[in-house]
């Protein structure tokens, strides 16, 4: 069974004009400085401490458009066997550092994928920060949930690689439900004598739902229930180890939410049946990376377990990959990665009878080969090939209504454009 028939409800946000059908414009979140204001002597009294603010403060933003075809499976609620131009993707963020150890910023941001994101323009990360020291800091606002290598990274596509983050790690049709936290952070970082440097992020607060995100459009499309708003207390925390051998890191991250709503209803006339949903998540990512030159190697490994009140029992997922990207040229890098999901997970059955997790068959082997070409300082694509066989994945049923077939090839070509 998914994560939304078990109550699970994923939080999602997009952009309004990218409503019209396989054309939407696309963003992720960039990079760039604005120009400095110049202060003028006739301000007619304006202290120079202002000015000075104004100096500092900073606007970035970056817009992406993504266009996916492929054979087999219809993925990510896209029709990509007739070739899909709905993933667009947009952000625009500012900051202000007020002095050296309190700075303030926010951040909105607004995706289409498919049938999922809808549009919505929605507040990102809005926070403030003050670092005590370099052990200790304070974050407060809507955060990034601190996860694996990539979740403060997942809505920022100009920093990485890929086109698509493997989806047993970065489920990109729950990312607004995953990375979002409304609430407070503490982090720090220091030297270990002889042992590298450390650092640490230690979050909590709530999450919540939005009714574009993947989870309750799964959950309408297999059982024709309404979750309605569902919202809970989250926490977690990482912990990274730079380790002395240079360019080698390891990290761990744990993340714990539980979600709850009694306005749940199936939506019979003239009545509604509502009653309550109940799910609890907790999943632990285990992270090593090298880097050195132009040689990037990662691997991460995930375990979830999900109980609900659904089916009153644990359920577990796993997942895990292997990845590398090598820079050939000044502008051209090339990669690949293998990913494997097993597990929990009826997205892709379609049929509570046919569910059977003890199945050998549910499973998603994933291999990806990934090239990324920078124009400019401004402008990039970056272009990959999917092969995935297995039936775990992000197959929705209204886009497969005649069931799911064992292998789906997609190509992708990206196009994104920074200021």
């Amino acid at each position: 069974m998914n994560r939304t028939s078990l109550g699970v409800c994923l939080f999602a946000m997009g952009i309004a004009a990218a409503q019209a059908q396989d054309g939407a414009s696309v963003a992720s979140s960039a990079v760039a400085e604005a120009p400095p204001v110049v202060a003028d002597d006739d301000s007619g009294g304006v202290p120079d401490a202002f000015h000075g603010l104004l100096n500092r403060f900073q606007f970035h933003g970056a817009f992406a458009q993504g266009f996916v075809y492929g054979s087999g499976n219809n993925y990510l609620t896209m029709n990509t066997n007739s070739g899909s131009a709905r993933w667009s993707e947009g952000a625009l963020n500012l900051s202000i550092p007020i002095n050296d150890n309190f700075h303030v910023g926010a951040q909105i941001h607004s995706y289409v994928m498919g049938q999922i994101g809808r549009g919505n323009l929605q507040v990102d990360w809005a926070y403030a920060d003050y670092k005590v020291n370099e052990w200790l800091g304070f974050r407060a606002g809507k955060l990034k949930a601190a996860s694996g290598l990539f979740s403060e990274l997942e809505g920022t596509d100009t920093l990485y690689n890929w086109a698509l983050l493997p989806q047993g790690i970065y489920e990109a049709e729950y990312r607004s439900f995953n990375l979002p936290v409304i609430g407070g952070e503490i982090y720090g970082a220091g030297p270990l004598p002889k042992l590298g440097r450390i650092s640490y992020q230690l979050y909590g607060g709530e999450r919540k739902v939005d009714s574009s995100d993947g989870s309750p459009l799964d959950c309408w499309e297999l059982y024709q229930i309404n979750e309605g708003k569902m919202r809970g207390p989250n926490y977690g925390g990482k912990l990274r180890w730079d380790t002395p051998l240079r360019g080698l890191t390891t990290a761990v991250s744990y993340d714990h939410t539980r979600t709850y709503t009694d306005k749940a209803y199936f939506p019979t006339y003239p009545q509604y049946t509502y009653f309550s949903l109940d799910s609890v998540i907790g999943a632990e990512v285990y992270s090593v990376e090298y880097q050195r030159g132009r040689l990037d190697l990662s691997a991460e490994g995930r375990h979830t377990a999900l109980w609900s009140s659904a089916v009153q029992e644990t359920m577990p997922r796993n997942a895990w990959y292997v990845m590398g990207s090598y820079r050939l040229r000044e502008k051209l890098t090339l990669g690949s990665y293998f990913s494997r999901i097993v597990g929990v997970n009826g997205d892709d059955v379609f049929s509570w009878s046919y569910y059977q997790p003890s199945n050998p068959a549910f499973y998603s082997n994933d291999f990806v080969a990934n090239a990324r070409y920078d124009v400019n300082r401004y402008v990039y694509v970056k272009g990959e090939g999917h092969y995935i066989d297995g039936e775990l994945g992000a197959f929705f049923p209204a886009s497969n209504p005649n069931g799911l077939q064992k292998v789906t090839r997609l190509a992708i070509l990206r196009v994104g454009f920074t200021f």
